[in-house]
């Protein structure tokens, strides 16, 4: 957990949950994923263990190189229910949102 607060810090943009867990599909042996993205952190990209899961901690632009690849796990969590945005992004985060095209055409 320590190694989350070093990263993180008050440089984060959002928090949200992605997996099982995201579609109330967890079992007793399921684990809780989260996802960090952040403005600033020494790496692009990185993992970190918690007592209950794993989180992924992205910066933004990797953020956005991953959505451009089509990353289903990212374009997950720009629509789930289960996150928390740092107040000082919410108005941006929402207006990103907007603007990424759906991953996924049926």
């Amino acid at each position: 957990a320590k190694q989350l607060y070093d990263i993180v810090d008050n440089n984060f943009i959002g928090v949200f949950l992605y997996g099982s867990q995201n579609y109330c599909l967890a079992t007793a042996e399921s684990d809780v994923d989260v996802i960090l993205l952040v403005k600033n952190a020494n790496s692009q990209h990185t993992e970190a263990s918690t007592a209950d899961g794993k989180a992924k901690i992205y910066t933004i632009d990797y953020f956005i190189s991953r959505l451009c690849k089509g990353d289903l796990e990212c374009y997950e969590i720009l629509y789930t229910k289960y996150r928390y945005i740092n107040e000082l992004y919410v108005k941006s985060f929402n207006t990103f949102v907007s603007y990424v095209p759906v991953a996924i055409s049926i």
